[in-house]
């Protein structure tokens, strides 16, 4: 049952017809993706690193009297071209089978294809038919899964929910949003071009105020660490490879993540710490 709004634009896959060969042969790779990924050293750490966190005990909070919160996946990819997409989507999918407070899931991206839908439909994934653009309002606890998403779709996520009843409700699995916001404000000393920021990522700016980020704690393999950046881009293509690549692969698919919740106090607050950051941003 959806415990949030959803408004938008009805969108529909470009393709017409489904090959079924395609489905099932798709199919069969996230299974074996899934399966994969279950047993990888990653998911292992993911699974201690949450339980001992304090965002697990922030979660049951959140949950309050209920037992499950609905998870809401944006701009998953194409899980038949891209390697990323099929391991974001599978760790969504083992986290609903194995975190109890995990329940139904929907899932939208403008570029699903109506065989991915069909995969996507055997794995007990909801696929919305409606392009919300993030702009989902959360009227009960809801977990927004959005690794490696543009952070324009945070920032209509948090304005759709720019008041405390509704952004005390909102979840997120993505991007560090310290990490983002550092990476875009690199070499953006032009006044110009902040306004040209505001507009964009005025309420991530100003939720920045009160939101608490549990940042992943970088897993290794073996004794090594991978120590330059990993591209955030969900381009990178299937190719085949064994399975000694899975591990590049799970960093690639899983660099710098974090959890957030938001704390704010009231809605005078919220709209007082939006006209502060601005004048602040504009004055640097």
């Amino acid at each position: 049952m959806t415990t949030s709004t959803i408004t938008g634009t009805p969108w529909h896959p470009e393709d017409e017809q489904v090959d079924c060969a395609s489905v099932k042969a798709l199919r069969r790779e996230m299974k074996k993706c899934i399966n994969e990924l279950k047993k990888s050293p990653f998911y292992r750490d993911f699974q201690i690193q949450f339980q001992s966190s304090p965002i697990s005990r922030r979660i049951q909070r959140l949950l309050g009297s209920k037992s499950k919160m609905q998870m809401v996946i944006y701009g998953i990819g194409s899980i038949s071209e891209c390697k990323s997409s099929q391991l974001q989507l599978s760790l969504a999918i083992l986290m609903k089978k194995d975190f109890i407070w995990v329940g139904e899931i929907e899932v939208f991206d403008p570029i699903l294809s109506k065989t991915e839908i069909k995969v996507l439909e055997s794995l007990d994934c909801l696929v919305l038919y409606v392009n919300e653009e993030g702009r989902r309002q959360a009227l009960e606890p809801t977990m927004f899964f959005m690794p490696h998403c543009d952070i324009g779709l945070f920032n209509n996520l948090l304005e759709a929910n720019w008041k405390p009843n509704l952004l005390s409700n909102v979840f997120i699995f993505g991007n560090s949003l310290d990490g983002h916001l550092e990476t875009l404000f690199y070499g953006w000393e032009d006044n110009t071009k902040r306004k040209f920021i505001w507009p964009v990522l005025g309420h991530v700016l100003a939720a920045e105020t009160f939101t608490n980020e549990f940042k992943m704690r970088a897993i290794t393999y073996g004794g090594s660490h991978r120590t330059g950046k990993v591209s955030h881009s969900k381009n990178k293509k299937r190719t085949g490879k064994d399975t000694s690549d899975f591990q590049e692969d799970c960093e690639h698919s899983f660099y710098g993540l974090a959890w957030h919740v938001f704390s704010p106090l009231t809605e005078t607050v919220m709209g007082l710490m939006r006209w502060y950051v601005r004048e602040v941003l504009f004055r640097l």
